[in-house]
């Protein structure tokens, strides 16, 4: 589906619509002779097919008499947007209402009470139930014709359909969201692991050091026992900070990277991990951070819904790009239902960070099958 550009000026839209639609009629008056030669020409008519198919912006007019519409012509554009023929609206009146979107027949009547009453209304969005039963949403650009005193004897509008559109806006919103939420509770995460953790181990080592410090002799034992706390704390702060970002992927780079996190996470609940790592050279340092985060979420959901008992982890360079396969034998899900859920388990995110490189996540599922994901990335789509 053609993308609907909103900066575009919608009388330009308007001019280049008008000069297709006119293109489009003598295309289809020379297909339908013959063409120059009179000899049918079916490419032509299948060439003329696909250029109506592809067009998702229409023109309508509704004249009016002492500000009531007397008389609605729909373009014939208005069947690839709304399923329905001009013919069909013009033997009902009342179908464009009844197509409206029960939610947003409110706000378009008091629009349009508004172009009635010569108010200039800018474009406006709402749905529509296509023929097919879908809903989709359309934006409705309408454009006053008056006289010379200012009355309103009809409008011209422009109708495209923007439901990719619109569904990409719902995608980032829910991305947005999701990156918040993730956000949050890494915070809340860290701050549980300083208190509980680094935090009591720190005041033992300090209870300890001020027992010493009463009577050294005496308790000469605590300052060991502190000095070991101490130690103790200092390992917990590393953990820590490898969870939030291992400095063994500036170091030894991400295949040591991968098969130490499998050890850590993996194998840490007794889940056997088979890594075949081949990355065959140096990887850009935005490449390996970006398969990092995408195996720690496919290694989060593994733990906390698969139920696998083993994994499998590939990793290999092949045509120019630099390609990840994850496999486990556990439950599975059906991939199609999951992404429907608000939370989708990741899913989304894992699509959008390959998506953001120029790659793309393809994962293959369903009830008791397990999962494989591949995640496949152009290596010269990533900037160093």
């Amino acid at each position: 589906m053609k993308r609907f550009n909103p900066s575009v000026p919608v009388r330009k839209r308007a001019k280049n619509l008008q000069c297709r639609n006119a293109f489009s009629a003598g295309w289809a008056g020379e297909a339908r002779a013959g063409g120059a030669s009179g000899a049918p020409s079916e490419i032509d008519e299948f060439r003329l097919k696909k250029l109506v198919d592809s067009e998702t912006s229409y023109f309508f007019s509704v004249k009016l008499i002492a500000g009531c519409p007397i008389s609605t012509t729909h373009c014939p554009g208005c069947v690839m947007v709304t399923g329905y023929t001009s013919g069909e609206f013009t033997s009902d009146p009342s179908l464009w209402y009844k197509m409206i979107h029960i939610e947003d027949r409110q706000p378009v009547l008091e629009r349009i009470s508004g172009i009635l009453s010569g108010v200039d209304v800018s474009p406006f969005d709402h749905r529509i139930y296509h023929r097919n039963g879908s809903v989709r949403w359309v934006r409705n650009t309408p454009v006053l014709q008056c006289d010379n005193r200012g009355r309103v004897l009809s409008y011209d509008g422009l109708i495209t359909d923007i439901t990719e559109w619109k569904r990409a806006e719902e995608e980032i919103r829910r991305l947005n969201q999701y990156i918040m939420r993730l956000q949050e509770d890494e915070r809340q995460k860290v701050s549980k692991d300083l208190h509980d953790g680094v935090g009591q181990t720190i005041l033992a080592a300090k209870l300890n050091i001020d027992t010493y410090k009463k009577d050294p002799k005496r308790y000469i034992e605590r300052l060991d026992m502190g000095l070991r706390f101490i130690d103790k704390a200092s390992q917990e702060l590393r953990e820590i900070c490898m969870d939030l970002y291992p400095s063994i992927l500036n170091d030894l780079g991400l295949e040591a990277t991968i098969r130490w996190y499998a050890k850590n996470t993996l194998e840490a609940y007794d889940i056997k991990a088979h890594l075949n790592l081949n990355t065959q050279g140096d990887i850009s340092h935005e490449l390996e951070v970006n398969f990092y985060r995408i195996i720690q979420e496919i290694f989060s959901n593994i733990l906390k819904h698969s139920g696998a008992d083993s994994v499998s982890v590939s990793l290999f360079r092949k045509n120019g790009q630099m390609i990840m396969i994850i496999d486990d034998n556990g439950i599975g899900f059906s991939v199609n239902e999951e992404c429907d859920v608000p939370s989708g388990h990741g899913l989304s995110n894992m699509r959008h960070r390959a998506g953001s490189l120029g790659g793309e996540c393809v994962i293959d599922s369903s009830p008791g099958e397990g999962t494989r994901i591949t995640v496949s990335i152009r290596e010269s789509s990533v900037h160093e």
